[in-house]
């Protein structure tokens, strides 16, 4: 989780997003470890950040049922980013 400063998001060597104080990356690798990297994150000036194991991550998550939504509905609205940004045009 971002703390303090902001992160540039990266896919493919294209800026992506910026995230800033409140935001949160890394989660589908705290959540399947088998997951490959779908993003670059590279910290800007000042970036400071809190991290989780992925065991502390897993029972933080149980036990905190509003931050597993906020999970939930913040890797559905990347995936619809994704989706849109990489589906073909229409009439190709």
């Amino acid at each position: 989780m971002i703390l303090d400063g902001a992160a540039d998001v990266l896919v493919r060597g294209d800026r992506r997003a910026t995230l800033g104080a409140g935001d949160f990356f890394g989660e589908l690798g705290l959540l399947d470890e088998r997951a490959g990297r779908s993003a670059t994150v590279c910290a800007r000036d000042g970036l400071h950040t809190a991290a989780m194991t992925s065991w502390e991550f897993k029972g933080f998550v149980r036990n905190h049922p509003d931050v597993a939504w906020t999970l939930l509905c913040t890797m559905a609205a990347r995936l619809a980013d994704t989706e849109r940004h990489y589906a073909p045009a229409a009439g190709v």
